[in-house]
């Protein structure tokens, strides 16, 4: 019936209408638990007026897939994170449709299911949103800093990049990524431009745009990470004080002069951090300028929040503090 329906819609062209997703929490993958999965399953029965909740986990790319089901109508994923975490997903009646290029987020639920008598938990796919690439403004004099998700530091000449309209050039084929990395962040500035670089593990420090530079296709150690740990954007250093927000609603605002200067490593504690929470955004604004925080609020709705420089003040402590909670509930995904 359902085979059935999809081609009659095909056929006529039948232009169905989607109410926007309404996603309950953002729950990384890799963070799903049969306790959690038995946990939600006591919210049933679901149904019109009470919805299984919905999820969201961020930046994955496919490295799996195949079909199964009587009709082989069903696909089974193996879905990858920027940290190298794989997780099984189901997707029901998801053969032929067409999988999102690149990396993307997934919207999921998840339940607890019996196997040859053995519990476990489920993933079921519901929708995928791919992540648009930022565009940077760069000059041919400036080099590329291409960072993998293992730390390690390559650089491209601008110059070599295609130019023109089209899809450009795979970065992969620029440089020689290491150990199976994969691209975790690009960015380019004048040579004695300093950068904040830092980590989900709350570290990081300040280092100038040259001393990232390298002539090896294969690249050199950069930033010492642990498993687990992603970096965050660079952040070009532009006043004299630094906010750095926790994945829980906490932010610290601290010195510039605190942070240390230094070509590569693990750098310096940015922010303390509370059990399993992690360091969500970094910012290092002009003097005069608002810090513009972005996230997720109430609802699972994107929020942004503008502080002026004089509320700054509140906030103001030592490196490596805990902070304080912000004034309205937010999880910090980015801030500038």
């Amino acid at each position: 019936r359902w085979r059935l329906s999809r081609s009659v819609s095909e056929m006529l062209d039948v232009k169905v209408e989607k109410a926007p997703l309404v996603l309950d929490a953002d729950l990384p993958l890799n963070d799903i638990s049969l306790p959690l999965a038995l946990e939600l399953e006591r919210l049933a029965p679901f149904g019109p007026g009470n919805p299984a909740p919905l999820l969201v986990s961020r930046n994955h790319s496919v490295s799996s897939v195949r079909t199964v089901g009587r009709y082989n109508d069903h696909r089974v994923l193996n879905l990858e994170d920027d940290a190298g975490n794989v997780q099984r997903v189901f997707w029901w009646q998801g053969t032929g449709w067409p999988l999102p290029d690149g990396r993307f987020d997934l919207a999921y639920r998840v339940r607890a299911s019996t196997y040859r008598g053995q519990r476990a938990v489920q993933v079921e796919w519901v929708a995928a949103q791919p992540i648009v690439e930022a565009v940077i403004e760069t000059r041919s004099i400036w080099p590329l800093i291409v960072i993998d998700t293992k730390g390690r530091a390559y650089t491209v000449r601008v110059a070599d990049l295609p130019g023109g309209r089209g899809d450009g050039t795979p970065i992969a084929t620029l440089v020689e990524f290491q150990d199976g990395a994969k691209l975790a962040q690009v960015v380019t500035a004048a040579p004695e431009a300093h950068f904040l670089f830092s980590h989900s593990g709350g570290y990081g420090f300040i280092c100038k745009i040259a001393d990232a530079t390298t002539r090896q296709r294969a690249g050199k150690a950069f930033m010492t990470l642990e498993k687990g740990e992603k970096l965050l954007s660079p952040t070009p250093v532009k006043g004299d004080w630094i906010a750095a927000l926790s994945d829980n609603g906490r932010i610290l605002v601290f010195p510039t002069s605190e942070m240390k200067v230094q070509s590569g490593g693990r750098g310096v504690i940015v922010m303390a951090l509370d059990t399993d929470a992690q360091l969500a955004a970094v910012a290092v604004p002009d003097n005069a300028a608002n810090l513009v925080i972005q996230g997720i609020g109430r609802g699972s709705r994107a929020t942004e929040l503008s502080i002026k420089p004089n509320q700054l003040e509140l906030w103001r402590h030592r490196r490596a503090r805990k902070g304080v909670p912000l004034p309205q509930k937010i999880k910090p995904t980015d801030a500038a």
